[in-house]
C-alpha cells in the first residue's frame, strides 16, 4: 500500500513539472497579455517551476549560468509575516487571476496595518530585505513609486508582490505601511 502523498521518482517529477510549467506559463502569458493589451510574450520557457511534495512547495531554478531568480537560494530565509495556508493561497490566486482575466483590476493606494498583512511567498532574500530595511529607515513612509501589491481577503491583505519590502518595513518596527490594493469583482 502506497502512502497517499508519496513523492514520485525524480524522473516522474521532472516530467510532471515540465507539463505543469508549460500549461501554467501559457495561461499566465495570455492573462498578462490580455491585462496589458499586448501580444502574448511566449513565457513557456520561464525559469522558475513549482514542485509539490508532501511537506511543502519548493521553487527550483532551471540550470543555467549564474543566479537570476527572484530569491537567491544562498540568501533565502523564511518570511517572518503570517503565511497563507495552501487552501487560502489557492483562493487568493484564483480571485486575483479572475480579476486579471476579466480585465476588472483597479488599484487603490491605502495604508494598512502590518498585522493585517498575509504573505503568499514562503521565503525572502535576506540581502534584499536588509537593503529595503535600510532604505525604509532612511526615508520612512516615503517609499517612492513602488508599493507592495495586495488583495484584500477576509479582513487581511494578501501580498501578491512586494514581500521583501513588506518584511523590511515590519523589521524596521513600523505598525502600518502604504500598499496598492487590487480591487475588482472576482
Amino acid at each position: 500500500m502506497s502512502a497517499p502523498f508519496a513523492t514520485p521518482a525524480p524522473d516522474d517529477v521532472q516530467a510532471e513539472l515540465l507539463l505543469y510549467l508549460d500549461a501554467y506559463s501559457e495561461s499566465l502569458d495570455h492573462g498578462l497579455a490580455r491585462y496589458f493589451g499586448i501580444e502574448p510574450l511566449g513565457l513557456a520557457g520561464a525559469p522558475i517551476v513549482a514542485l509539490k511534495s508532501a511537506a511543502a512547495w519548493t521553487f527550483l531554478q532551471k540550470e543555467g549560468p549564474g543566479h537570476e531568480g527572484h530569491v537567491d537560494p544562498a540568501n533565502a530565509i523564511p518570511i517572518d509575516l503570517p503565511l497563507a495556508d495552501p487552501i487560502v493561497l489557492a483562493d487568493i490566486q484564483h480571485q486575483a487571476w479572475s480579476m486579471v482575466r476579466e480585465g476588472n483590476v483597479k488599484l487603490k493606494e491605502q495604508t494598512v496595518p502590518i498585522a493585517d498583512l498575509l504573505a503568499t511567498q514562503e521565503v525572502v532574500d535576506k540581502e534584499r530585505v536588509a537593503s529595503d530595511e535600510a532604505r525604509y529607515r532612511e526615508r520612512g513612509d516615503e517609499q517612492g513609486d513602488y508599493l507592495p501589491l495586495v488583495l484584500e481577503y477576509e479582513g487581511q491583505f494578501a501580498i501578491l508582490s512586494g514581500h521583501h519590502h513588506a518584511q523590511a518595513v515590519a523589521n524596521a518596527g513600523a505598525r502600518e505601511m502604504r500598499v496598492q490594493v487590487m480591487t475588482g469583482s472576482p
